[in-house]
């Protein structure tokens, strides 16, 4: 997370803005597509510390005001849902109930998900709704594509059936 900080404040003028600066347009919004692909490069091998470097974005991001997290708080929220996949599959690589070995559970990244949403609901509708129906959509793809505990048990069928 001390990289991640590091980072955030080398390109600290790109996400907050210097007073008194006026940008172009295209310009403004070039850079902002460039600052939003942080969450996406962002990688740990734990998902509990892969959830506290998106949270150090997150709130970088915020602080850039309701302009610039138009552009930039969609990824954090992709992801976060991209996470949810993350631990579901290392829960299961390990052998153990969802859940159980991560130190952080898939609600409360969901959760995250959901309250990060609302920060740009008032200034951008259709986005959030439209990554809310994408939050929908991931939780039904982990509850349909992630094995039961029962699967993961030893089969009940004697191996002469």
């Amino acid at each position: 997370t001390d990289v991640i900080w590091k980072l955030l404040n080398f390109i600290k003028p790109l996400i907050q803005g210097i007073t008194g600066d006026v940008e172009d347009s295209y310009e403004f919004e070039e850079n902002q597509n460039q600052v939003a692909k942080i969450p996406h490069i962002v990688d740990c091998k734990d998902p509990s510390s892969q959830f506290q470097a998106i949270m150090a974005i997150k709130t970088s991001f915020v602080k850039g005001g309701a302009t610039r997290m138009k552009y930039t708080i969609p990824s954090v929220v992709w992801a976060l849902y991209r996470l949810t996949k993350k631990t579901v599959n290392e829960d299961f690589s390990e052998g153990s109930a969802p859940g159980e070995q991560a130190k952080i559970s898939i609600a409360q990244i969901m959760d995250t998900a959901y309250q990060t949403i609302d920060l740009i609901t008032p200034t951008c509708v259709e986005n959030s709704l439209y990554l809310l129906m994408n939050g929908i959509c991931t939780m039904n793809c982990l509850l349909y594509t992630s094995p039961s505990p029962r699967d993961l048990s030893t089969s009940r069928m004697p191996s002469s059936a």
